[in-house]
């Protein structure tokens, strides 16, 4: 950008301050021009580092960059901060935040309407929506995600939830508002517990006074409802990536009387060890549903994380959250995913043939999953399988496919099969 941005002696007029530069660009005589610049400096913002065109004046009006030799710029490409925008400009942002517009939309249409002809960008608006509602919920713009994930839920009612955090000196807490009533626990000391939590929370960067988030586990309040009637199989899972800090994201569902499937609860699990899943089946579920729910759970279906079911299975039985209720892994995780991953099926000459034989692999497996009844049946079925592949699929599948398949099975299901089989958990 160039402007004619001198004073009376000539000198180049800086700004050394963090907020702006009110100067005219040249003598009176020669150009009645006024211009506001800001430059942006501080690190938290996303336009650190750049220079901003605030107001463009001549004879106290408003005015476009049509003065031709001192802004040498188109004024589309000069961006215009988001702290000089009217109250208007506000205004239509909010709105269109409100309509879940896009950043990029709302700026076209600003630009659109703007009379200075200076251009807003998407990074400006995105930056001031979110600064409108950390404000809202009466956080400082250096509040943690946690802070601001917690101080969202706490004002409604129409959601419980359950939080649990991790203290260096009053250890592990749990906090939680289930149908307006508020309860807070101090979990007795495990020194290992405790030793874990307090290298997260040194790996965290957290200060002294700060708590690291542990669990914070949420289910509205018809969820709950839904929940209180067909408590008796639960499945869950556990999903990455599904957020901007690629945190994990453990989800709990069951189905209704109508057969749709619902969530009954969604836990925001930022370290995803097998301590905290165990307080999360220990204590959060106990807490948000209540002993009543736990109780009446006979089947719970859980992915192939280890970490997740083994925290289950230690919660199961006598003295357990869940004193009545079954494991098993998931058919989908356990068999369709785990195939795809570790068989590879190259195209051969003949396809078709070869996909048909791979569909009956997949059909003996299901029926270990579903429609035998006992430890007989499935040994005669697993050698059937094994016959069949070294004799009647010869032709069709290649030897290095047989042998995957077999290794398949042989390190990814048999050790997994007290888990899985449906006879194990007919008679319990």
């Amino acid at each position: 950008m160039d402007v004619c941005n001198s004073d009376s002696r000539g000198q180049p007029i800086v700004s050394k301050k963090n907020t702006s530069a009110k100067r005219p660009l040249t003598r009176d005589r020669l150009c009645p021009f006024h211009l506001t610049v800001y430059m942006i400096r501080e690190d938290s913002v996303v336009d650190a580092g750049r220079w901003f065109l605030g107001k463009l004046l001549k004879d106290n009006r408003p005015t476009c960059a049509r003065h031709r030799g001192h802004i040498r710029i188109a004024p589309d490409l000069l961006p215009k901060h988001l702290r000089t925008m009217s109250d208007e400009e506000k205004k239509l942002a909010r709105e269109c935040s409100q309509l879940h517009l896009s950043a990029t939309a709302s700026a076209a249409l600003l630009n659109i309407r703007n009379e200075l002809g200076v251009a807003h960008t998407s990074a400006q608006l995105h930056y001031m929506s979110t600064q409108e509602r950390i404000t809202e919920l009466g956080l400082a713009l250096s509040a943690t995600n946690a802070d601001k994930l917690v101080k969202s839920f706490s004002n409604r009612t129409d959601v419980c939830w359950a939080i649990m955090t991790f203290d260096p000196q009053a250890g592990v807490l749990l906090e939680s508002t289930v149908k307006g009533r508020k309860e807070q626990l101090k979990l007795e000391r495990d020194d290992d517990e405790h030793a874990s939590f307090e290298l997260l929370h040194n790996q965290n960067k957290l200060s002294s006074s700060q708590k690291l988030l542990l669990i914070f586990l949420f289910a509205t309040v018809e969820e709950m409802r839904l929940l209180q009637m067909h408590p008796e199989s639960i499945s869950c899972d556990v999903t990455f990536g599904t957020e901007n800090t690629k945190k994990q994201l453990f989800t709990l569902a069951t189905r209704d009387g109508n057969n749709k499937a619902f969530n009954c609860g969604v836990a925001y699990i930022p370290n995803g060890q097998a301590c905290v899943f165990w307080h999360c089946f220990r204590y959060c579920l106990k807490t948000l549903w209540g002993e009543t729910v736990t109780k009446r759970v006979s089947l719970m279906c859980t992915d192939g994380c280890v970490q997740e079911y083994q925290a289950f299975i230690n919660n199961t039985g006598e003295g357990g959250t869940f004193p009545n209720a079954v494991h098993t892994l998931c058919y989908f995780h356990t068999a369709t995913l785990s195939f795809n991953k570790n068989v590879s099926l190259p195209v051969g000459t003949d396809p078709e043939e070869m996909h048909r034989a791979i569909d009956v692999v997949r059909w003996f497996v299901k029926s270990w999953f579903f429609d035998l009844e006992s430890c007989e049946e499935y040994n005669h079925s697993r050698s059937y399988l094994i016959a069949w592949l070294e004799q009647g699929s010869g032709s069709v599948l290649k030897r290095h496919i047989v042998n995957s398949i077999k290794t398949w099975v042989t390190t990814h299901l048999r050790p997994l099969e007290k888990m899985w089989l449906n006879f194990e958990r007919l008679y319990l």
